[in-house]
C-alpha cells in the first residue's frame, strides 16, 4: 500500500520532472514564470494523487482544528500527529502567507521543509479537503517567524500573534482540567517536546514557570476569573 508520505514524494518528483520540461522548453522562461508553472504543476499533481490515494486506500479526511485569520488570510491549525502532549501543529504555507513573506523566499523555504531529512519529525503532510497539506509543529513556527523577524522579512512581534491565533485550537485539545496538576504536567512535556529533566528545567523559565505551577500552584478566583497562585515553599 502507497502511504500519504509516499504519495508526497511522487508528487515532489512529477513537480521537478515537470519543471525540469518547463525549463527545457522555455530556457528565457523569467523566475516568476518558473515559480507561476510550479504553482500551476503542484495543484494539478495534488489533485491528481489524492484522487489515487482515496482509490487505493480510502482515507479519512483530516480537519482542521481551528480556523484563525490573520492580516485577513486564513491559518489553519491541526491536532498534532504525535502520541504525546504536544501543541497543535499548523499549516507553514498559510502561516507565510498571513505574513506577507516574499513569495520567492517564501517558497524556498516550503520546498526546504518537504526535501530536508533534518526537518522530518516537525513535518507531517495530511489529506485535507483541499488536497495534500503539509504541517508543521508550533516550533517550527516559533524558529521560521523568529528567523524571518531576524532579517528583517516580518515585523517583531509575529510569533506572540500566531499563539493567540492558536488558542482556540488549544482549547478544542482534549486536555486534562485547566489549572491541575494534571494540566501543567500535560504543558510541560508539551513545552519541552517530551518529559524534561531538571537541568532542563533549571535552564529554560518557562519549564520552570510551569514545573512550579504543577508542583505547588493552586487555583483562586480574581475579580470573577480563575487564576493560578503559587506558593514557594519556605
Amino acid at each position: 500500500m502507497i502511504n500519504v508520505d509516499e504519495m508526497a514524494e511522487l508528487m515532489l518528483t512529477v513537480e521537478n520532472e515537470s519543471i525540469a520540461l518547463f525549463r527545457k522548453r522555455f530556457p528565457n522562461a523569467t523566475p516568476g514564470e518558473i515559480n507561476q508553472a510550479r504553482d500551476i504543476v503542484r495543484v494539478e499533481a495534488e489533485e491528481q494523487l489524492l484522487q489515487l490515494q482515496r482509490k487505493i486506500r480510502p482515507q479519512p479526511l483530516t480537519e482542521p482544528l481551528h480556523v484563525a485569520e490573520i492580516n485577513s488570510h486564513r491559518l489553519r491549525f491541526f491536532k498534532s500527529p504525535r502520541d504525546r502532549p504536544d501543541l497543535p501543529w499548523h499549516v507553514p504555507a498559510d502561516l507565510a502567507t498571513c505574513f506577507a513573506l516574499e513569495e520567492g523566499l517564501a517558497n524556498a523555504i516550503l520546498r526546504d521543509m518537504k526535501t530536508n531529512s533534518r526537518w522530518k519529525d516537525d513535518i507531517r503532510t495530511v489529506a485535507t479537503a483541499e488536497g495534500f497539506t503539509m504541517i508543521a509543529s508550533h516550533s517550527m513556527a516559533q524558529g521560521f517567524l523568529g528567523a524571518m523577524e531576524e532579517v528583517g522579512q516580518i515585523a517583531k512581534g509575529a510569533f506572540e500573534i500566531y499563539v493567540r491565533a492558536g488558542m482556540p485550537a488549544m482549547d478544542k485539545l482534549d486536555l486534562p482540567p485547566w489549572g491541575s496538576k494534571e494540566f501543567w504536567q500535560w504543558m510541560k512535556i508539551a513545552a519541552n517536546r517530551g518529559e524534561p529533566d531538571d537541568r532542563s528545567i533549571a535552564l529554560s523559565p518557562g519549564l520552570a514557570l510551569l514545573d512550579a505551577a504543577e508542583k505547588y500552584g493552586e487555583v483562586v478566583e480574581r475579580n470573577g476569573e480563575q487564576k493560578v497562585r503559587i506558593r514557594m515553599p519556605e
